[in-house]
């Protein structure tokens, strides 16, 4: 009785072996996808928390929109920078919209643009 491994064995092997190195390439390519994604969300979160906070100090809040993309310039130091703005790895636009939603409150929301298709939203409600 012969002792070893056929070739039919060893290809089958190599093939297994082959296979799984492959999946584990692609899931660690779409793990570091996932977390530049996540990054790019925090630095996004950030900069949108940092111009509300800015935003809340700011009496009487001017009704209207900002759009940081368009190139528009503040207004009467409305809304405070950044407008377009660079962070640690990104480039991002900011716009700044304000609706009065009765005599006492408003609405103030901040859209923050990176990329080309990477959008985030924050909104807040404050006293006048």
């Amino acid at each position: 009785m012969e002792r070893g491994f056929s070739l039919v064995e060893v290809v089958v092997a190599l093939a297994l072996t082959a296979l799984s190195v492959l999946c584990l390439i692609s899931v660690l390519i779409g793990s570091i996808r996932l977390l530049e994604t996540s990054q790019e969300v925090s630095e996004a979160t950030s900069v949108a928390h940092r111009l509300l906070e800015q935003i809340q100090s700011i009496r009487p809040l001017p009704v209207g929109s900002f759009d940081g993309r368009l190139g528009q310039t503040a207004v009467g130091g409305f809304p405070p920078p950044p407008y377009p703005g660079q962070s640690l790895r990104y480039d991002y636009r900011t716009c700044v919209s304000v609706s009065h939603l009765d005599d006492r409150l408003d609405s103030v929301r901040v859209d923050v643009y990176w990329n080309v298709r990477a959008h985030l939203q924050m909104t807040t409600v404050q006293l006048r």
